[in-house]
C-alpha cells in the first residue's frame, strides 16, 4: 500500500479510467466529424444533358437521385425521399438511379435499398450501368440529388439529409418541396452526405465537360 492507504492497484486503475474516457471522447469526435463531412461534388450540368439516355419528356419538374445500392448512408436519403414524395406527390417526375458495375450479376443490385426505393409511390427505379448517367450529370456521391425544371434547367442540386446516415428536417428536402410547390426556395445547393458512387475496383467515368 501507499503512505495514504491506497493500494497500488487502485492507483493504476485511475489512469486506465482516464485513458478510457479520452478514447471514448476521441472516437465520438471522429464519428461526429465523419457524419458531418460532405461527399465530393462533381461538375453540375445546368441544362439537361443531351447525351443522357433518358430524354427529357416531362411537363413536370424531374427529380433525379443517384445512389449506390450498397451504401449504408443512403438509407437516410430514401427515408427523406419517401417523406418528400408525400409532400409533392404527382407534381414531380421522380427517378432513382442505382449505380451497378458493367457485367455485374443481377444479385449485385438487388439490395434492401433497391427494394426500399421501389416501395416509394411515384418513384421510378433505374439501373445505371457503369455509372454512365451519373457521369453525364456530374454525380459522384451516393445521395446526389438534382431537380430540373420542366424546361430542362437545373434548379437544385445537393443532398436531402442533414448528415451522413441521418434523417430529419433539412434544407435539401424543404428546398425541393418549395421549388415544386411555389417555384422558389432559399437554397439551390446543399451538401451531399454519402459514400462514393465508384466502387474500389472500378472508377466512374469523368463527368462530361
Amino acid at each position: 500500500k501507499t503512505p495514504n492507504g491506497k493500494s497500488t492497484k487502485d492507483l493504476l486503475f485511475i489512469p486506465i479510467i482516464l485513458l478510457w474516457i479520452v478514447l471514448i471522447d476521441l472516437g465520438y469526435g471522429i464519428l461526429i466529424k465523419y457524419s458531418n463531412t460532405p461527399g465530393k461534388v462533381g461538375l453540375r450540368r445546368m441544362l439537361w444533358p443531351s447525351e443522357s439516355k433518358m430524354p427529357f419528356q416531362s411537363s413536370l419538374p424531374r427529380l433525379l437521385i443517384f445512389l449506390h445500392p450498397k451504401c449504408s448512408c443512403s438509407d437516410a436519403t430514401l427515408s427523406e425521399l419517401a417523406i418528400l414524395m408525400t409532400q409533392v406527390g404527382s407534381r414531380v417526375d421522380a427517378l432513382v438511379l442505382f449505380y451497378t458495375p458493367v457485367n455485374s450479376e443481377a444479385s449485385w443490385k438487388t439490395t434492401r435499398l433497391w427494394s426500399m426505393a421501389q416501395s416509394i409511390p411515384g418513384v421510378q427505379v433505374i439501373e445505371d450501368v457503369g455509372g454512365s448517367e451519373a457521369a453525364r450529370f456530374g454525380a459522384v456521391t451516393s445521395g446526389q440529388t438534382f431537380l430540373y425544371s420542366p424546361k430542362g434547367n437545373l434548379i437544385f442540386s445537393g443532398g436531402i439529409t442533414p448528415a451522413r446516415g441521418h434523417s430529419g428536417d433539412n434544407n435539401g428536402r424543404s428546398s425541393i418541396v418549395s421549388l415544386v410547390r411555389n417555384g422558389r426556395s432559399d437554397f439551390s445547393r446543399t451538401p451531399v452526405f454519402g459514400c462514393s458512387l465508384a466502387t474500389p475496383t472500378q472508377k466512374m467515368k469523368e463527368p462530361f465537360k
